[in-house]
């Protein structure tokens, strides 16, 4: 059985100052519902249903430490629209449904965050989708023609403006949308999890290896306890397979970035741009680029069939050399800054 690793690589995760504690579970319990996985799904689900029955007793089990998978380890954008694919659709009124459906959920995150004070970044910095050369001109202008499809508004970014924003000439056109947010993901999940309804229970380090269904509902084993419960969702991802279901139904996918360590003043005058903003790719197989509030610069490109689920750590050097590549290409003049994580 293959469970989930953390590599100690994740940028996010290692850089937050401090990060509270759930202990392992060590004895047996029984509660109401159990949720597998403490990413975004996982969190989400247990928080609603905690809030919306406060008499029952609820258990989110992690493999790892809350923040360490892929709900801890992404590019940090929020997005409100319907995301590439999903947008061409020719059927606008669902459109608008996904795009009510999306702001909704920010609303609510938002709430969570303004409740709980979740140091996370936050910000209602909208999104750029830039393009590179007429390939990537192809498909920015076709994205325009999406957005004014279903009535969403934009602002097209022309080449005299770009290096303003992003401190690079690399870009040959952008479009601005207002809708989203940029966010620390690794400490939104903590501050998530730090602030959970009293009735919820949290058990890090804690990976189910079994499971079996009962006449009352479910038995979980782990590697120190066992559990009992009614009910049982699933927020395990890519890692689904291994607990019995949807097998041959998942096809696991990573993707990979690299993180600077903080730019310096004297290279924040040579960069020269703005910080807080992210770029997604006219192109859907371009490179994603973010400058946080806290003056680093990611970069995520490459892909990769994750058939092993969990990161092979020799082809991290690699992939860090194809990112400074990328980085070079669009910071000519910050060649002396450093990549911190991979």
């Amino acid at each position: 059985m293959i469970l989930p690793q953390y590599d100690g690589h994740c940028g996010w995760y290692e850089a937050l100052d401090n990060v509270s504690s759930f202990p392992e579970l060590m004895s047996n319990v029984r509660v109401d519902t159990v949720v597998i996985g403490g990413g975004f799904v996982g969190c989400a689900a247990v928080r609603r249903l905690a809030e919306n029955r406060p008499n029952e007793r609820f258990l989110l089990i992690e493999a790892l430490k809350i923040g360490q998978g892929a709900s801890g380890r992404n590019s940090g954008f929020v997005i409100d629209q319907p995301h590439k694919r999903d947008l061409e659709s020719n059927d606008n009124d669902l459109k608008r449904k996904l795009v009510c459906l999306n702001r909704t959920a920010i609303d609510y995150l938002k709430t969570q965050i303004d409740q709980y004070g979740i140091d996370c970044q936050w910000s209602p910095a909208g999104k750029y989708q830039a393009a590179v050369g007429a390939r990537g001109e192809k498909f920015l202008s076709h994205y325009e023609e999406l957005l004014k499809g279903f009535g969403e508004s934009y602002e097209r970014i022309p080449r005299e403006r770009i290096k303003s924003v992003f401190g690079t000439d690399f870009y040959s056109s952008a479009i601005f949308t207002p809708g989203g947010a940029l966010m620390q993901p690794a400490a939104l999940m903590r501050g998530l999890a730090d602030n959970m309804p009293d009735n919820v229970q949290i058990a890090e380090n804690t990976a189910v290896t079994e499971i079996t269904r009962t006449e009352s509902g479910f038995l979980l084993k782990t590697g120190n306890s066992s559990i009992k419960c009614r009910k049982l969702i699933l927020g395990t991802n890519i890692f689904t397979a291994e607990l019995g279901f949807m097998r041959d139904r998942i096809l696991p996918v990573m993707t990979f970035a690299s993180m600077t360590k903080p730019l310096t003043d004297d290279q924040m005058k040579r960069y020269g741009g703005q910080l807080d903003w992210g770029i997604t790719p006219a192109d859907h197989a371009g490179t994603t680029v973010r400058m946080t509030q806290d003056r680093r610069i990611i970069i995520r490109n490459s892909y990769r069939y994750a058939h092993d689920y969990n990161t092979p750590q020799d082809l991290l050097p690699g992939l860090g050399v194809r990112h400074r590549k990328a980085f070079d290409a669009r910071y000519p003049q910050l060649k002396d800054v450093e990549f911190e994580y991979t």
